[in-house]
Protein backbone atom coordinates (compact mmCIF):
# COMPACT_ATOMS: atom_id res chain seq x y z
CA UNK A 1 0.00 0.00 0.00
CA UNK A 2 1.59 3.23 -1.06
CA UNK A 3 0.76 6.11 1.58
CA UNK A 4 0.77 9.65 0.18
CA UNK A 5 0.79 13.59 1.81
CA UNK A 6 2.54 16.76 1.34
CA UNK A 7 3.55 19.74 3.61
CA UNK A 8 3.78 23.22 2.03
CA UNK A 9 7.04 24.76 2.80
CA UNK A 10 8.46 28.34 1.77
CA UNK A 11 11.39 28.82 1.03
CA UNK A 12 25.39 1.86 -12.81
CA UNK A 13 28.44 3.19 -11.52
CA UNK A 14 31.26 1.27 -11.83
CA UNK A 15 34.82 1.95 -12.62
CA UNK A 16 37.33 4.11 -10.94
CA UNK A 17 38.25 5.17 -14.51
CA UNK A 18 35.16 6.93 -14.64
CA UNK A 19 35.34 8.38 -10.84
CA UNK A 20 38.64 9.85 -11.65
CA UNK A 21 37.57 11.09 -15.35
CA UNK A 22 34.47 12.80 -13.89
CA UNK A 23 36.73 14.31 -10.45
CA UNK A 24 39.28 16.03 -13.50
CA UNK A 25 35.71 17.10 -15.61
CA UNK A 26 34.38 18.76 -12.15
CA UNK A 27 37.77 20.02 -11.01
CA UNK A 28 38.58 21.95 -14.00
CA UNK A 29 35.01 23.15 -14.43
CA UNK A 30 35.19 24.58 -10.83
CA UNK A 31 38.09 26.51 -11.90
CA UNK A 32 36.92 28.27 -15.08
CA UNK A 33 33.36 29.09 -13.83
CA UNK A 34 33.92 29.00 -9.67
CA UNK A 35 31.35 27.75 -7.07
CA UNK A 36 27.74 27.38 -8.73
CA UNK A 37 25.31 27.48 -5.94
CA UNK A 38 21.80 25.83 -6.05
CA UNK A 39 18.69 26.40 -4.16
CA UNK A 40 14.92 25.56 -3.59
CA UNK A 41 12.22 27.82 -5.39
CA UNK A 42 10.80 30.65 -3.10
CA UNK A 43 7.91 28.20 -3.30
CA UNK A 44 8.60 24.62 -2.57
CA UNK A 45 6.31 21.61 -1.23
CA UNK A 46 8.05 19.08 0.74
CA UNK A 47 6.48 15.70 -0.13
CA UNK A 48 6.47 12.93 2.15
CA UNK A 49 5.75 8.99 0.74
CA UNK A 50 4.64 6.37 2.96
CA UNK A 51 6.03 2.70 2.06
CA UNK A 52 5.66 -0.30 2.84
CA UNK A 53 9.35 -1.76 2.20
CA UNK A 54 11.27 -3.64 4.47
CA UNK A 55 14.38 -1.36 3.19
CA UNK A 56 15.46 1.26 0.79
CA UNK A 57 18.84 0.19 -0.45
CA UNK A 58 19.25 -3.17 1.43
CA UNK A 59 18.59 -6.76 0.65
CA UNK A 60 15.42 -6.74 -1.02
CA UNK A 61 15.14 -2.55 -0.67
CA UNK A 62 12.73 -1.01 -2.61
CA UNK A 63 14.80 1.14 -4.66
CA UNK A 64 17.74 -1.50 -4.79
CA UNK A 65 19.22 -2.20 -8.18
CA UNK A 66 21.20 -5.24 -9.66
CA UNK A 67 24.58 -3.54 -8.20
CA UNK A 68 23.64 -0.05 -6.47
CA UNK A 69 20.96 1.88 -5.16
CA UNK A 70 18.81 4.35 -7.09
CA UNK A 71 15.53 6.61 -6.80
CA UNK A 72 13.10 5.53 -9.65
CA UNK A 73 9.74 4.39 -10.07
CA UNK A 74 9.21 0.51 -9.38
CA UNK A 75 9.23 -1.83 -10.98
CA UNK A 76 10.96 -0.81 -13.93
CA UNK A 77 11.14 2.95 -13.91
CA UNK A 78 13.75 5.42 -14.91
CA UNK A 79 17.28 5.27 -12.65
CA UNK A 80 16.79 9.14 -11.25
CA UNK A 81 19.16 9.57 -8.39
CA UNK A 82 22.14 6.99 -7.12
CA UNK A 83 22.44 7.04 -2.73
CA UNK A 84 25.18 8.99 -1.78
CA UNK A 85 25.36 8.28 1.86
CA UNK A 86 23.47 6.32 4.56
CA UNK A 87 23.60 7.51 8.34
CA UNK A 88 22.43 4.45 11.00
CA UNK A 89 21.86 4.06 14.67
CA UNK A 90 21.82 7.59 16.19
CA UNK A 91 23.81 7.88 19.74
CA UNK A 92 23.48 9.86 22.37
CA UNK A 93 25.22 11.80 25.00
CA UNK A 94 23.17 10.15 28.73
CA UNK A 95 20.88 12.56 29.43
CA UNK A 96 21.31 15.03 26.55
CA UNK A 97 19.61 15.64 23.30
CA UNK A 98 22.24 16.19 20.77
CA UNK A 99 23.09 12.80 18.84
CA UNK A 100 25.97 11.97 16.10
CA UNK A 101 25.17 9.27 14.10
CA UNK A 102 27.36 6.99 13.34
CA UNK A 103 27.84 3.65 11.43
CA UNK A 104 27.51 5.54 8.10
CA UNK A 105 28.55 4.04 4.25
CA UNK A 106 29.16 5.99 1.73
CA UNK A 107 28.65 4.96 -2.11
CA UNK A 108 32.30 4.31 -3.54
CA UNK A 109 31.26 6.68 -6.14
CA UNK A 110 31.62 9.70 -3.89
CA UNK A 111 33.16 8.41 -1.17
CA UNK A 112 36.05 10.57 -0.47
CA UNK A 113 38.53 7.28 0.32
CA UNK A 114 37.88 6.14 -2.99
CA UNK A 115 38.23 9.58 -5.18
CA UNK A 116 35.63 10.98 -4.96
CA UNK A 117 34.80 14.13 -1.67
CA UNK A 118 32.27 12.88 0.78
CA UNK A 119 33.48 11.77 4.08
CA UNK A 120 30.33 11.72 6.45
CA UNK A 121 31.06 15.03 8.26
CA UNK A 122 29.03 17.11 5.58
CA UNK A 123 25.56 16.07 7.44
CA UNK A 124 24.61 17.82 10.48
CA UNK A 125 20.76 16.82 12.43
CA UNK A 126 19.19 18.81 15.00
CA UNK A 127 15.72 19.31 16.29
CA UNK A 128 14.68 16.35 17.05
CA UNK A 129 11.49 14.63 18.54
CA UNK A 130 11.81 11.55 20.76
CA UNK A 131 9.42 8.75 21.76
CA UNK A 132 7.30 9.62 24.90
CA UNK A 133 6.08 7.50 27.67
CA UNK A 134 3.86 9.15 30.06
CA UNK A 135 5.27 12.31 29.51
CA UNK A 136 8.90 11.29 29.62
CA UNK A 137 11.47 10.50 26.80
CA UNK A 138 11.68 6.66 26.89
CA UNK A 139 15.52 4.72 27.38
CA UNK A 140 16.84 4.28 25.57
CA UNK A 141 16.64 7.68 23.55
CA UNK A 142 14.44 7.14 20.26
CA UNK A 143 13.85 9.50 17.08
CA UNK A 144 10.79 10.14 15.48
CA UNK A 145 11.75 12.89 13.71
CA UNK A 146 13.79 16.00 13.34
CA UNK A 147 15.76 18.15 10.82
CA UNK A 148 19.14 17.99 9.05
CA UNK A 149 21.34 19.95 7.11
CA UNK A 150 23.84 19.70 4.47
CA UNK A 151 27.23 21.89 4.65
CA UNK A 152 27.79 20.92 0.47
CA UNK A 153 31.63 21.60 -0.99
CA UNK A 154 33.23 21.89 -3.65
CA UNK A 155 32.60 19.04 -5.84
CA UNK A 156 30.03 17.81 -3.72
CA UNK A 157 27.07 16.33 -4.77
CA UNK A 158 23.82 17.55 -4.42
CA UNK A 159 20.79 16.19 -2.80
CA UNK A 160 17.71 15.79 -3.99
CA UNK A 161 15.55 12.72 -1.91
CA UNK A 162 15.97 11.29 1.54
CA UNK A 163 14.80 7.78 2.70
CA UNK A 164 14.20 7.31 5.95
CA UNK A 165 13.46 3.53 7.68
CA UNK A 166 11.70 3.04 10.40
CA UNK A 167 13.25 0.69 13.15
CA UNK A 168 12.14 -2.64 13.52
CA UNK A 169 8.74 -1.96 11.09
CA UNK A 170 8.38 -2.15 7.24
CA UNK A 171 7.99 1.64 6.80
CA UNK A 172 9.39 3.77 4.98
CA UNK A 173 9.23 7.38 4.21
CA UNK A 174 10.66 9.24 0.78
CA UNK A 175 11.12 13.04 1.19
CA UNK A 176 11.73 15.64 -1.55
CA UNK A 177 11.05 19.03 -2.41
CA UNK A 178 9.04 19.72 -5.75
CA UNK A 179 7.51 22.88 -6.77
CA UNK A 180 4.37 24.37 -5.35
CA UNK A 181 2.18 24.38 -7.98
CA UNK A 182 2.55 20.82 -8.91
CA UNK A 183 1.10 19.27 -6.10
CA UNK A 184 -2.74 18.33 -5.54
CA UNK A 185 -5.47 16.48 -7.29
CA UNK A 186 -4.79 16.21 -11.30
CA UNK A 187 -1.14 17.34 -10.55
CA UNK A 188 1.83 14.96 -10.78
CA UNK A 189 2.46 15.42 -7.06
CA UNK A 190 2.64 13.59 -4.44
CA UNK A 191 3.21 10.49 -6.34
CA UNK A 192 5.75 7.73 -6.36
CA UNK A 193 6.05 8.02 -10.51
CA UNK A 194 8.69 8.83 -12.99
CA UNK A 195 6.62 12.65 -13.53
CA UNK A 196 6.24 12.89 -9.88
CA UNK A 197 10.32 12.42 -8.85
CA UNK A 198 11.91 14.41 -11.58
CA UNK A 199 10.35 17.12 -10.32
CA UNK A 200 12.36 17.22 -7.28
CA UNK A 201 14.50 19.73 -6.37
CA UNK A 202 17.79 20.14 -4.93
CA UNK A 203 18.17 21.45 -1.07
CA UNK A 204 20.68 21.55 1.43
CA UNK A 205 18.32 20.92 4.28
CA UNK A 206 15.16 19.57 5.40
CA UNK A 207 13.09 18.03 7.81
CA UNK A 208 13.00 13.88 8.38
CA UNK A 209 10.70 11.43 9.84
CA UNK A 210 9.05 8.16 9.35
CA UNK A 211 4.72 7.30 8.87
CA UNK A 212 3.36 7.22 12.47
CA UNK A 213 4.68 7.03 15.85
CA UNK A 214 7.90 4.97 15.11
CA UNK A 215 11.42 5.65 15.28
CA UNK A 216 13.98 5.81 13.07
CA UNK A 217 16.69 3.44 12.36
CA UNK A 218 18.38 4.84 9.68
CA UNK A 219 18.40 7.79 6.54
CA UNK A 220 19.77 7.57 3.18
CA UNK A 221 20.56 10.59 1.24
CA UNK A 222 20.47 10.32 -2.68
CA UNK A 223 22.39 12.45 -4.96
CA UNK A 224 20.69 15.36 -7.69
CA UNK A 225 20.69 12.99 -10.72
CA UNK A 226 21.48 9.95 -12.54
CA UNK A 227 25.08 11.11 -11.96
CA UNK A 228 26.79 14.28 -10.69
CA UNK A 229 25.49 17.68 -11.02
CA UNK A 230 26.85 19.15 -14.13
CA UNK A 231 26.86 22.65 -14.41
CA UNK A 232 23.53 24.57 -15.93
CA UNK A 233 23.70 25.62 -20.12
CA UNK A 234 25.35 29.31 -18.94
CA UNK A 235 27.89 28.04 -16.54
CA UNK A 236 28.61 25.41 -19.38
CA UNK A 237 29.11 27.69 -21.99
CA UNK A 238 31.50 29.68 -19.43
CA UNK A 239 33.55 26.79 -19.58
CA UNK A 240 33.55 26.28 -22.81
CA UNK A 241 34.95 30.29 -22.92
CA UNK A 242 37.34 29.15 -20.21
CA UNK A 243 39.11 26.22 -22.17
CA UNK A 244 38.94 28.73 -25.14
CA UNK A 245 40.76 30.92 -23.02
CA UNK A 246 43.18 28.45 -21.99
CA UNK A 247 43.66 27.31 -25.35
CA UNK A 248 44.53 30.98 -26.99
CA UNK A 249 47.47 31.53 -24.14
CA UNK A 250 49.76 28.80 -24.69
CA UNK A 251 49.26 29.10 -28.11
CA UNK A 252 50.69 33.00 -27.23
CA UNK A 253 53.34 30.94 -24.91
CA UNK A 254 54.57 28.86 -27.54
CA UNK A 255 55.06 31.87 -30.65
CA UNK A 256 57.17 33.98 -27.98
Amino acid sequence: MWITSCLSANSTFTGKAMKRIYKHILGAAAIVVGTVSFSLSAQAGLVSIGLEASNDCGNNGIFRTDNSCYIFEPPNGELISPWVIKYGDPVFEEGGTEASWEETEINEIFDESEGGSVNGSEFSFSDFAFKMDDGEIEEPREILSGMWAYDRGTGDPGIRFWTVKSANLDLLNLQFYVPDEQIGEGLPCPALTTACLTLAEMTESGPFSVTGEHAVSHITFFDTENGHKVPEPAALGLFGIGLAGLGLAARRRRRV
